[in-house]
This record gives C-alpha cells, sequence and structure tokens, in this order.
C-alpha cells in the first residue's frame, strides 16, 4: 500500500532505492529512515538511472520476497540516463562516467527527451503497478521533476532560481509542478500529451525533493566552501517530515542534525 504516514514501528525490514540522491558520501533520506528499521538495505548507486532503479527493486524482490512486513521507498533519477550492464556489473550515467561511449551512442541513435520521458514513465508505472499488487507498504519519491518547462516557463524559472542551491525548483515551476501531482497538467508544459497518458504515475508519486525543500536561512558547514549539489541530512529530514506524517525516532533525527555540525563533506560516519 501506497503510505502517506511513515510509522517505522510496522516494519521489519526497509529497501530503499535511487541515484546518489539515495545513497551518498554523507547520509541520505534513506540512511536516516533506516536507523529506525533493523533490516535496512540501501541499493542506490551514484549516477544511476530509473532502468536500473527499476531493475533494482525487481531483483530485490526476486531475491527478498517483499512481505506485508517490509517498507520500499524509491526516489526516482532525472531523465535520460542511460544505464548498462556491461562486463558483468551495471554502468550507470554513461553519458558522464565514459563520455566517448556517449558520442558513439549519440552519433548512431540520437536522443529525444520525449522518448526518453516515454520509456521513463512507463517504467515508473510499471514498478507502480507491480508495488500495488504486493502486500509491502511504499513510497515514490523524485529527484528533481520530470515534466520539462517550455522556453518562456524555462526563462521565467532561472531569474527565481535560488543560485546557492541549484538542484531546487523555482516557485513558479514548484506551483506547477505541484499542480501536475494534483492530476492538472500546465498547457505551457512540453510533452503534455504524455504525462496526461500517464498522470497516474504524478498522483501516486510525492512531490520532488527540489520542490519541497526550497529555502534555508543559511547554508549547512557540511556544504561550505562547495558547489555539491545533493541534499544535505538536515535537508533530507525535512523532505520527509513534509511528506508524511511519520514517528522517526530521535536517534535517527539527531542522526541527521549531526551533520550540520561537519564544515567539509567526509565518508559517513
Amino acid at each position: 500500500m501506497r503510505i502517506t504516514n511513515l510509522d517505522t514501528k510496522k516494519y521489519k525490514r526497509f529497501f530503499a532505492f535511487g541515484c546518489s540522491f539515495t545513497n551518498y558520501i554523507w547520509p541520505s533520506w534513506a540512511d536516516i529512515v533506516g536507523q529506525d528499521i533493523q533490516h535496512y538495505e540501501n541499493w542506490g548507486v551514484m549516477g544511476a538511472g530509473n532502468q536500473f532503479i527499476f531493475n533494482s527493486v525487481i531483483e530485490a524482490n526476486q531475491r527478498y520476497k517483499f512481505t506485508d512486513t517490509d517498507l520500499i521507498m524509491i526516489m526516482w533519477s532525472i531523465v535520460g540516463r542511460e544505464d548498462r550492464y556491461l562486463e558483468n556489473q551495471w554502468s550507470v550515467a554513461i553519458q558522464w562516467k565514459e563520455e566517448k561511449i556517449y558520442e558513439k551512442w549519440l552519433e548512431k541513435y540520437g536522443s529525444d527527451i520525449r522518448g526518453l520521458l516515454i520509456r521513463d514513465l512507463a517504467i515508473i508505472r510499471s514498478t507502480q503497478i507491480i508495488l500495488e499488487n504486493l502486500s509491502c507498504d511504499w513510497a515514490n519519491m523524485l529527484l528533481k521533476p520530470l515534466a520539462s518547462a517550455n522556453d518562456k516557463l524555462l526563462s521565467i524559472g532561472l531569474k527565481e532560481m535560488n543560485k546557492n542551491h541549484l538542484w531546487k525548483y523555482s516557485p513558479t515551476l514548484t506551483n506547477i509542478c505541484k499542480d501536475l501531482h494534483n492530476g492538472i497538467i500546465h498547457p505551457d508544459l512540453m510533452n503534455t500529451d504524455v504525462l496526461t497518458l500517464y498522470k497516474d504515475v504524478f498522483i501516486n508519486m510525492c512531490l520532488p525533493i527540489s520542490t519541497v525543500v526550497l529555502e534555508h536561512s543559511k547554508t549547512p558547514l557540511i556544504r561550505k566552501n562547495n558547489n555539491d549539489l545533493h541534499p544535505t541530512p538536515i535537508e533530507a529530514l525535512e523532505y520527509l517530515d513534509k511528506l508524511f506524517e511519520n514517528n522517526l525516532s530521535n536517534n535517527a533525527r539527531m542522526y541527521a542534525n549531526q551533520w550540520n555540525k561537519i564544515d567539509k563533506p567526509v565518508t559517513r560516519l
């Protein structure tokens, strides 16, 4: 069942899926939730696209057989990443890790944002249908909005953008994104016919972190003097608090808050 209340006491196992916003050098939203559930597995991989995430969810279910005491939480990645299984391992975000390979890929096959959107929305909807038919509890989340704005909306959004937090969305685009997740499709979005076809994806998905965690009185120390775009642990905790009615323990909250006192990126404690 899709959750709106995050009651961690209910679960014996917790499985998290995503990219670097799920598994990073400092704790993510998943690591915070994982403090309260005895069996915790983080399947997130830096640079992962939605094909990899989908395969990870299916593989985990094949291995562990999700039950009614399991919590499955997924933070879907951005549209357009290419995941391939090469030489006995997943090679994620080929366009970044292997630029020459991706150049050859583009030369041969090209790249079409509409086609990539169709692909990823089908992947996400398939996963939702599978989870709906299992006994486990689940939540789908997003790193950034899947929909793209047209040039007019984009120019407005860029003027509003908080330059210190480039991974976040502008107020205008945030409101349009919230409408989308309520089943309202703004006419100035691109590919509105595709968004309409996959409306269920958005209705059954939490708002992206880039539209929920928007303002902070000061930049957390962990991001001091660097341009890292990943949410800090305290921002991840804020995201969880705004998405769900949750009963995260004081221990989980302390785990997130202690990182605000660290002044440089380090490996997780």
